[in-house]
């Protein structure tokens, strides 16, 4: 018995079509070698794949014929599998770290914030560079152009600017990218 309030799962099913899920009454036929065995009735390549032990999956069933091979079905949903799991395992993530300061941001602390871009462009992320215009600040651009230019010096051996600064809003902002390891 099911909990009340518990949603029914659905089964899970598969989407390929093999052996009997076949729908098609002549299917060109591929043997385990990769051979053509030509466009036979679907229980005559049936037939001829449970002699060799093995299953028959269609390979093409948008193609007229559809086109379907002998193969070992469970090998070939492995192989797939251990494919996808390669895949997502070398896939990486673009990390972006953000940095925040306003253009009355003394000399030490905008060496400090180098410093802590210095860390992540050396662990190879992408860092978002911004100054934030206070109040009247909006007016005074060149203050913050001159602050966010004074900080891509500071990083200029370690990374170099992906997006050129400009101006949304009340931010004034620029993306440094890592330098290519050599």
């Amino acid at each position: 018995m099911l909990p009340i309030n518990q949603p029914v799962k659905p089964n899970r099913v598969s989407k390929d079509l093999v052996n009997e899920t076949i729908p098609f009454q002549q299917v060109l036929v591929i043997d385990q070698n990769g051979e053509s065995l030509g466009v036979l009735p679907r229980k005559q390549a049936l037939a001829l794949a449970e002699k060799a032990g093995l299953d028959l999956y269609c390979v093409s069933p948008n193609a007229r014929p559809a086109v379907c091979k002998i193969v070992n079905f469970g090998k070939l949903k492995f192989d797939r599998q251990k494919k996808e799991r390669e895949a997502h395992k070398n896939q990486s993530s673009v990390v972006i770290k953000e940095m925040r300061f306003t253009p009355m941001t003394s000399t030490h602390d905008l060496e400090t914030k180098a410093n802590q871009c210095i860390k992540f462009l050396e662990k190879n992320m992408k860092i978002k560079v911004s100054v934030f215009m206070k109040g009247r600040m909006v007016t005074k651009v060149e203050a913050g152009e001159a602050i966010l230019n004074k900080f891509i010096d500071l990083l200029k051996d370690y990374g170099f600017v992906e997006k050129k600064p400009m101006l949304e809003g009340k931010y004034y902002f620029c993306f440094i990218s890592p330098l290519p390891k050599k």
